[in-house]
């Protein structure tokens, strides 16, 4: 049952990190430099409000900061955090987590290091180098994460949903 909620919880917040990522213009093009911090608000506000409708209302979204509560034991491949989310547990479950940061080094090199990271870990769904992703868990957190690039081959978007364990 734990990996099913996983699969599931990580499809919805999957969809949701590029949803947020295309709405909020995390790239950078000339068209979004020239939208002013009044436009961009909006933006992240209509965002937000999608993102909610798409998760059922309880999700809590950041923009460019980790949710309050994120567990300190899952690494991050980057600081360069574009969006946050909690999902709250179901039936007394602990939060779910979704986080996406960018990375200035191409796709390739981003996940060798995701995958260093995540090596005192046990792989729940084996690293895919085609996919440059795969499912780690360790203690009370599975942890599913996928590479992809950013505006060029040569940065990168990296998404993290984060899925409490239990028995």
């Amino acid at each position: 049952m734990a990996h099913l909620r996983l699969i599931t919880s990580t499809l919805v917040m999957t969809g949701t990190i590029a949803l947020a990522i295309s709405l909020t213009g995390c790239g950078s093009n000339p068209i979004d430099n020239a939208i002013d911090s009044a436009s961009d608000q909006v933006a992240e506000n209509g965002a937000e409000k999608i993102i909610e409708g798409l998760g059922g209302g309880d999700m809590d979204i950041e923009f460019e900061s980790l949710p309050e509560g994120f567990p300190e034991s899952v690494p991050l491949v980057s600081e360069n955090i574009v969006l946050g989310a909690t999902v709250p547990g179901e039936d007394g479950e602990g939060d779910a987590f979704s986080v996406s940061v960018t990375d200035d080094r191409d796709p390739a090199t981003v996940a060798e290091q995701v995958k260093s990271d995540f090596s005192g870990w046990e792989e729940i769904t084996p690293w895919s180098d085609t996919m440059l992703g795969g499912g780690f868990t360790k203690g009370e957190w599975g942890v599913i994460v996928g590479v992809m690039p950013g505006d060029s081959d040569s940065d990168s978007i990296v998404g993290y949903t984060v899925i409490p364990q239990t028995d």
